[in-house]
């Protein structure tokens, strides 16, 4: 499931910047292995491979937005 969710992020990304992107790491609770499905967020570093403009920036923030 989370690396469904990995997948999503990452084209969604992708999507938007219309590039691939440069690099992508998991850090937080997930990476140091103190995760628990019912408590933990994912935190996620993304990283473009050139600058993105102002307005991209906020249609990836729309795009990355699953606030309940």
């Amino acid at each position: 499931m989370i690396d469904l969710y990995l997948e999503q992020v990452v084209s969604a990304c992708g999507k938007v910047t219309q590039e691939p992107l440069a690099a992508a790491w998991i850090v937080g609770s997930l990476a140091t292995d103190d995760f628990s499905a019912t408590h933990s967020d994912i935190d996620l570093l993304v990283v473009a491979r050139d600058s993105l403009l102002h307005e991209t920036k906020k249609e990836l923030a729309q795009a990355l937005d699953h606030r309940v």
